[in-house]
């Protein structure tokens, strides 16, 4: 297809693409809290909502770090889940916490319990959710 007959099918509307092959930002961790642009990019493709089943919000989503980055010190695409800013707010500052299993085989979504819930990770002993291993290699504080 002509560039000209693509303009005139999007007009002004941006696009963002995502390669197969070509640079591996996916997999690709940095020392800095927030989510580098083609992070962002990555795991919004793989989450076009709320991360949290049942919700399905897709406004204002926020970057969150399922281990929190206090603990890890970087920031990689395979531990970050995009979270609506009402879930964000009550797993950051009410102790809601993901259940300890693997999420939903179709959508990806994780549930979300209180404190107080039976399945909550601090009353079952389970250990929280863990990204899957991050490759060897050395963080540059500067990507």
């Amino acid at each position: 297809m002509s560039i000209a007959a693509t303009r005139e099918l999007i007009g002004d509307a941006a696009l963002k693409f995502i390669l197969k092959e070509g640079r591996d930002v996916y997999n690709t961790a940095h020392a800095r809290r927030s989510m580098t642009a083609h992070q962002k990019t990555a795991v919004l493709a793989m989450y076009q909502e709320c991360c949290v089943a049942g919700c399905g919000s897709r406004v204002g989503l926020q970057d969150d770090h399922q281990v929190p980055w206090a603990k890890t010190r970087h920031t990689w695409a395979p531990g970050m889940h995009p979270i609506c800013p009402h879930h964000h707010d009550r797993k950051t500052h009410h102790r809601w916490d993901f259940v300890p299993e693997p999420p939903d085989p179709v959508t990806g979504h994780l549930r979300l319990v209180p404190p107080e819930d039976p399945d909550h990770p601090d009353n079952t002993g389970t250990p929280r959710p863990m990204p899957p291993d991050q490759p060897a290699r050395e963080l540059n504080p500067w990507d």
